[in-house]
């Protein structure tokens, strides 16, 4: 939080054998569920330890956006704030982009967007911040 400049309030939860991690509300709470596993496989499987910084990123990007009622807009705004944590936290571009390549799908699914388009929005946001801009229009509850 520190890093994007963003005060949100939330409530971490470590999980185990969720294979997943995720952000959410519930009963008015703001809520991170992690899988410490997840995201270590995640790291094997992206060949670099930025892949559960990403995912984490990501995380919290869904609190600093907001949930709007377009999922596939909701993703590729978190996607946009993880670009921008990354690059702020020192990883390389590539590094920031590889989780996504690693084990997002081809095709656009209901849910989320295909790994190509995730992986630009991930890629604008690092280059965003590498430049010292936010592009505001990645969040619907931020201003």
């Amino acid at each position: 939080m520190r890093t994007l400049g963003f005060k949100v309030d939330f409530d971490i939860f470590i999980a185990e054998k969720e294979d997943n991690a995720f952000a959410s509300v519930a009963n008015g709470h703001k809520i991170l569920v992690v899988d410490v596993g997840f995201v270590s496989k995640m790291n094997r499987v992206a060949g670099t330890e930025w892949g559960a910084i990403q995912i984490i990123a990501h995380e919290v990007g869904h609190h600093i956006a907001g949930f709007g009622g377009d999922r596939h807009r909701n993703e590729l705004n978190a996607d946009y704030w993880s670009g921008q944590a990354c690059q702020r936290l020192g990883s390389a571009k590539d590094a920031a982009e590889k989780a996504i390549l690693a084990v997002g799908t081809d095709a656009d699914t209901p849910s989320h967007p295909n790994k190509r388009r995730r992986a630009d929005i991930i890629g604008q946001g690092w280059e965003d911040a590498k430049l010292g801009k936010i592009d505001y229009s990645f969040c619907d509850n931020c201003r």
